[in-house]
């Protein structure tokens, strides 16, 4: 969506839909938040690659933006590199992959 006009964003429209999750029976609202301690003790070890470096986790809340949506898709990008990497990418091999995912990504919204 970045980059496109309002006027853009509408032709290319086609439904949403809405969810109360505060009212949800199964989430309630659910979000994480930290307290400062475990913020500071918590996010090393939870943010980091288990399993040998197969076992990634992202999302929001294991982010710096936890309790925001910005933070989903940074993790997203983040445990995307690690693999890459763990895969024996190089970080400019990883950093053009992602590149031209995101140019892939672009173009379909177009």
């Amino acid at each position: 969506m970045l980059g496109k006009t309002y006027g853009e964003l509408w032709n290319i429209y086609e439904a949403h839909f809405a969810w109360d999750w505060q009212s949800d029976p199964y989430t309630r609202g659910v979000f994480a938040l930290f307290n400062p301690s475990h913020f500071c003790e918590m996010f090393p070890v939870i943010s980091r690659p288990a399993g040998g470096g197969y076992l990634h986790f992202a999302g929001e809340a294991i982010s710096v933006h936890n309790a925001r949506i910005s933070g989903a898709p940074a993790l997203a990008y983040r445990s995307v590199a690690e693999i890459l990497m763990t895969e024996g990418y190089s970080r400019g091999d990883t950093e053009a992959a992602l590149q031209a995912a995101l140019t892939v990504g672009e173009k379909l919204l177009m």
